[in-house]
């Protein structure tokens, strides 16, 4: 009997944050509630999910502006809330008592309107988290880390070459770096980072005469609080004696000097971190003079009597000494130079160049500090996951706001400035390769699913092709509309092209001629973007028997589908079972779930899910090991080939290798071994090594039969595995 329609079905919206109230009552299931979720195929990005719901406003509680209802007297019970922006979502129970959350979003608008120019209703349409990663605009890597920790002072120093003032960015209206000394620096020169702008260059006519940069902070109210000091340097000079190319000097009040600090390159080549009286209280164990960027981090707090951190690199160093200063102050800062009138130890003016020069109240934490020294690397060595969870937290998210697998694919520096988080984050699914995606599960947490989630097992849903299946989408699709057997993978260096991977199936290309693709990646690695050509190429080079949809009204269906479907993601493997004979090559068929189309109403429940193959041929497992390998490739022929009439083939598996599974819906397949290509058309007689495969296709797809040794390797053909 059918399974009828889910109990417990909620639409709740969440006027006051935290509280979500039942709007259910008042939700015209009637007209349906259409949900759209993902991507039509594995090569394509996941959109925005979609969802909206008409309900009942004869009232006015739904009407945005009304303090009171339409009766003139009720006070209106959501007012100030009917307003875009707020939360809402879509829930049922499973049978089983486990609550299923279908959607989870922010409306977008609901406009009260008439129906048939009678009724009062209203119509919501709301878009999940997406919507809103793809409005939060990402910048470079320097400034974005800068940026999230509130300087209270920031001089970039990207000013435009010839300028003769660096400009104060923090918001606080500091006053700028003006030029000092005789001749005048070089802006516009080399800076730190990638895509994080210039630097402006010292290069003085002696260690004694040459410009140098100096202000003020225009506050004369700076509490004693913890005190943040961080610029970037770089330098291939080593001086006579300590060159300072960066000081600040503190006025309790003005003309009355409280403290002091530098930081420079001493005659051995180490950061030299020295005080008031001209004591080093910090020093690098290794030279700073290699031409390379440098950061440095100084942590000063008047509110405890401990010595504080002094970091280079990301890693502290030493610490800075006590820190007296009790009162409000005024700051002076010199870049390029001591503080004026406190050369006292044989200071020279630094020759080199300084980037992102910044203060902060408060003291950065090791974890900040090392976050800040990784944006001026790029965060290259990120696994996909990794970056993934950096670019959702410049958008304001939390680790409780996310479920990210790990990634395999190293990443390297990234175009980020001017980039969304969603199309940051999508690049980072490309990178991985492998059908990999972003995008916002049905309870509102973003998830990152890389490409070992495809690994074959079993399948979540498993319908029923004659209790289940809506036989009104039964449109199988046997055609060369997904081919791709030449593809070109560009490994990006920020936004031009480091190098270019290619890879191609000639066998393919003979039969349906060239049907090429191409993609960018932003992995460390050229053997990755060559696996991800393999990739696309290797899955896409032959016909597959598949179905782009499958369709089941959950109510109507024989068996209780609403579990299942509860835990169906972007990715998941799906499974149509007991397919009649004449409507498909074979009686099952497993599918990987791209996205679907979701319509709960008060007469169905009906899902249509675009699918892509999950084997094709379906026999391929992900060799986590061996980063990118088939593991059909540790397998080889254990006995000889005659000519055509061998039709039985004896394959060996290297050890610790996994062997040919032994499921009969995984057949046939076909294996290549020197140029013969084989068709397996029956499971193994075995499931351990050697395995028996008996009747077997010689020369097939044109190849010629011939002679094969033993030991020969055996490779799987078309070799559509993970190659990832």
């Amino acid at each position: 009997m059918a399974t009828g329609l889910p109990s417990g079905q909620l639409v709740e919206i969440e006027f006051t944050a935290g509280v979500w109230t039942d709007v259910s009552a008042d939700v015209e299931f009637a007209a349906g509630l259409p949900i759209r979720v993902g991507r039509t195929s594995p090569q394509s990005q996941s959109q925005v999910a979609t969802f909206t719901c008409q309900l009942a406003n004869q009232l006015g509680k739904y009407t945005p502006g009304r303090q009171v209802l339409t009766d003139g007297t009720t006070v209106h019970p959501y007012w100030p809330n009917v307003v875009p922006r707020k939360r809402i979502r879509y829930s049922y129970l499973d049978g089983g008592a486990v609550r299923r959350y279908r959607f989870t979003g922010y409306i977008k608008s609901w406009p009260p309107a008439l129906e048939n120019g009678v009724r009062p209703v209203t119509v919501i349409s709301a878009m999940d988290r997406m919507d809103q990663l793809s409005r939060v605009m990402l910048q470079s890597p320097i400034r974005q880390e800068i940026a999230q920790d509130g300087p209270l002072l920031w001089w970039p120093v990207t000013d435009d070459a010839g300028s003769l003032a660096a400009a104060e960015q923090s918001g606080h209206n500091g006053a700028a770096l003006g030029v000092a000394g005789p001749g005048a620096p070089v802006f516009g020169d080399n800076g730190p980072g990638f895509g994080d702008g210039t630097g402006v260059k010292f290069a003085p006519a002696s260690p004694s005469s040459g410009p140098y940069l100096v202000g003020t902070s225009g506050y004369t109210t700076i509490a004693a609080v913890p005190q943040s000091f961080e610029m970037w340097f770089q330098t291939s000079t080593t001086p006579a004696a300590t060159a300072t190319f960066f000081g600040f000097i503190q006025y309790v009040v003005p003309y009355s000097p409280s403290q002091l600090f530098t930081c420079g390159v001493n005659p051995s080549g180490h950061l030299s971190i020295r005080d008031f009286v001209g004591g080093v209280v910090a020093s690098s164990a290794s030279s700073v003079v290699d031409g390379g960027w440098h950061h440095v981090v100084l942590v000063l707090d008047p509110t405890t009597s401990a010595s504080t951190p002094v970091y280079l690199d990301g890693v502290s160093v030493g610490t800075s000494g006590l820190f007296s200063q009790a009162g409000p102050a005024q700051v002076a800062v010199y870049v390029g130079q001591s503080p004026v009138g406190w050369v006292l130890y044989g200071s020279e003016l630094f020759t080199g160049n300084v980037g992102q020069v910044a203060m902060y109240l408060g003291a950065l934490s090791a974890a900040r500090v090392a976050a800040h020294f990784a944006a001026g690397r790029g965060y290259v060595g990120d696994t996909t996951g990794a970056r993934v969870a950096r670019f959702l937290g410049y958008a304001g998210l939390a680790a409780s706001d996310w479920t990210l697998d790990t990634g395999v694919a190293l990443v390297n520096t990234y175009p980020q400035s001017g980039k969304s988080v969603l199309q940051a984050c999508q690049d980072m699914a490309t990178t991985e390769g492998g059908g990999a995606t972003l995008f916002v599960d049905g309870t509102g947490t973003v998830r990152f699913i890389d490409r070992r989630f495809r690994k074959p097992g079993t399948a979540v849903m498993t319908i029923d092709a004659v209790q289940d299946l809506d036989g009104s989408v039964y449109n199988p699709a046997f055609d060369d509309s997904t081919l791709i057997n030449a593809e070109s993978v560009d490994r990006s260096a920020q936004s031009g092209t480091l190098s270019t991977q290619t890879y191609s199936d000639p066998i393919s290309q003979g039969i349906y001629g060239v049907l090429a693709d191409q993609a960018t990646t932003y992995t460390t690695s050229d053997q990755d973007a060559l696996a991800l050509a393999q990739f696309n190429v290797r899955s896409q080079s032959t016909p597959a028997f598949r179905l782009p949809q499958v369709a089941v009204n959950l109510m109507a269906a024989e068996n209780n589908l609403y579990a299942q479907l509860g835990v169906v993601l972007i990715g998941s493997r799906i499974r149509v079972a007991n397919i009649p004979a004449k409507a498909a090559p074979t009686t099952q068929l497993d599918l990987h779930a791209e996205g679907w189309s979701e319509t709960p109403s008060t007469d169905g429940y009906r899902v249509v899910f675009d699918a892509s193959p999950a084997d094709n041929p379906p026999k391929m497992v992900l060799d986590d090991t061996a980063y990118g390998r088939l593991q059909c490739d540790s397998q080889t022929l254990s006995t000889a080939l005659t000519l055509p009439s061998t039709t039985t083939v004896v394959i060996a598996t290297a050890a610790g290798k996994p062997t040919f599974t032994t499921v009969s819906a995984r057949y046939p397949l076909n294996i290549k071994i020197g140029e013969e290509v084989i068709k397996l058309n029956t499971p193994p007689g075995g499931a351990t090594s050697p395995q028996t495969f008996t009747g077997v296709s010689r020369g097939q797809q044109g190849t010629p039969a011939a002679a094969q040794a033993s030991g020969a390797v055996v490779n799987l053909w078309p070799a559509s595995g993970l190659a990832l």
